[in-house]
């Protein structure tokens, strides 16, 4: 009994384990077996504060939890929560605003509707884990076929063909992806009774208090900063519902989350390890010594690269290079990599996504991964089974 207690209470010290220093711990593996200089090491620590690219998503992560925090205090999240749930079943609800959102490329994107994911799940006895994984889950289903993806984009013009012939062949696995997402829902959330009048009667009325996604999505297609539209929502929400100045200040400094910001900046450490130990480029030299093994290697080395990215224009542009020849004649095989490349980055804890949703949610990361786990493994093998299909037909 006391050796069991001993185990359970080691347990519960794990789950506590923040993500960051999970992805830290990787960092530090990575730079122990590979040793490489120590000028770059040092370099690597601190190289993110004159990162464009760090530097922006902080602003925009920055933004969208102001934007939550002063849309909560004006109680235009609980009105919005409220027509949501009267518009769909509250476990369908929970993944309208993630999927309307997938169609908005940008960095942390899945943040912004943590909040709205947050109050439509409140008091419905839908648990926190369940949340954050419909949040994550349900904010990617469309890069499979999206062309405003930059990883979407980046494969297309790789393999030199129209974004349509992707789509053709592509389309199915992301209904797979929807279609299993709320069987995990639905078998792990109770169900609610639902009217058909009150939705039709709401259904206009929730459009109208979305309009802050119409302002990102123009700046977006005008290629414009995306925190510029983020601050004018802010502005926008401060104005409509007059909230006071000191109002303002303490809703802002109150969504600040510093586990958030240690997050993204490993995650970035991460990436520069990547880049200075060269296990990207030590992994394309083996792909090219066993490349006898197409179907093997179009399904491991795009998962592997997606996993130790967590970017889906990183495996693409990574991967694929080394993989064309074997795509000439078969674009089956270039389906099954991009797949087991996007599996590789839904898995991955380096995917920001993944670690801010669960740590904006408190939720349990064994568990959501959990959820995760098999139903990525599951589009793999459906792309495998599209695969033999099409190679009989």
């Amino acid at each position: 009994m006391e050796s069991y207690a001993k185990c359970t209470g080691l347990t519960s010290k794990l789950k506590k384990i923040p993500i960051w220093a999970i992805i830290f711990f990787m960092s530090a593996l990575i730079l122990v077996f590979t040793r490489p200089e120590l000028s770059k090491t040092l370099d690597s620590t601190y190289f993110m504060f004159k990162d464009k690219d760090f530097l922006e998503l902080l602003i925009n992560i920055f933004l969208i939890f102001s934007f939550g925090s002063l849309i909560k205090k004006s109680g235009h999240l609980k009105r919005l929560g409220e027509k949501l749930v009267l518009v769909f079943p509250d476990r369908i609800a929970i993944t309208v605003l993630p999927m309307i959102m997938g169609f908005f490329p940008m960095p942390g994107g899945a943040l912004f509707t943590v909040d709205f994911v947050k109050q439509v799940g409140e008091g419905k006895k839908i648990s926190p884990n369940i949340l954050a994984f419909a949040n994550y889950w349900f904010r990617h289903v469309w890069e499979f076929i999206y062309p405003l993806y930059p990883g979407f984009i980046l494969y297309y013009t790789l393999l030199k063909i129209s974004p349509f012939e992707i789509f053709k062949r592509q389309a199915i696995l992301s209904f797979i992806m929807i279609l299993l997402g709320y069987i995990v829902i639905f078998y792990n959330s109770p169900k609610k009774e639902f009217c058909l009048k009150k939705a039709i009667m709401n259904i206009f009325s929730l459009f109208y208090d979305l309009w802050f996604i119409g302002i990102i999505f123009f700046f977006i297609f005008m290629r414009l900063p995306v925190y510029i539209a983020l601050f004018i929502c802010c502005i926008i929400v401060c104005i409509i519902h007059r909230i006071k100045f000191k109002e303002i200040v303490y809703s802002v400094f109150k969504s600040i989350n510093i586990e958030v910001v240690f997050t993204i900046y490993f995650i970035f450490f991460f990436q520069k390890v990547l880049e200075i130990s060269q296990l990207s480029h030590k992994i394309q030299i083996f792909v090219n010594n066993y490349s006898d093994s197409s179907l093997l290697i179009c399904i491991i080395f795009p998962f592997l690269t997606g996993y130790l990215t967590g970017i889906t224009t990183s495996f693409v542009g990574i991967c694929f290079p080394v993989l064309l020849p074997m795509f000439e004649g078969n674009i089956w095989l270039a389906v099954i990599s991009y797949t087991s490349g996007f599996a590789g980055v839904l898995l991955t804890p380096v995917h920001l996504c993944l670690s801010l949703t669960v740590s904006s949610f408190k939720a349990d990361f064994k568990k959501v991964y959990f959820y995760i786990i098999p139903i990525s493994f599951i589009l793999i093998l459906s792309s495998l089974g599209l695969y033999f299909l099409c190679l009989k037909c």
